[in-house]
């Protein structure tokens, strides 16, 4: 017969308290959490994250957006430029000052 295996003893994570500020802010809203049905909580979870994603979808809108309109705003200056140098070759100067 073989020896009766045996377990090391349960332990328990030490405690670490938290700043005193972090403190105060988490048991304010744990307890805020605390008074709440689970729907209230599900439902506020849900519209916080509903806030993060439109967010993230304006923002990549808007850099997305903002980089094809100035690009697009580059080549309309460059069309401009073209059309301008090709006047200016064709009356053989520029036009006069004043």
């Amino acid at each position: 017969m073989s020896p009766p295996a045996v377990s090391p003893p349960a332990v328990s994570p030490p405690a670490v308290s938290p700043p005193a500020a972090a403190g105060r802010r988490g048991s304010r809203l744990h307890r805020w959490l605390a008074g709440r049905t689970l729907r209230g909580r599900l439902i506020a979870g849900l519209v916080a994250l509903l806030a993060v994603a439109c967010a993230a979808v304006g923002l990549v809108t808007y850099l997305a957006l903002r980089g094809f309109l100035f690009q697009q705003l580059d080549e309309q200056l460059m069309a401009a430029q073209q059309r301008y140098m090709a006047c200016v070759q064709a009356r053989g100067g520029p036009p006069p000052e004043g």
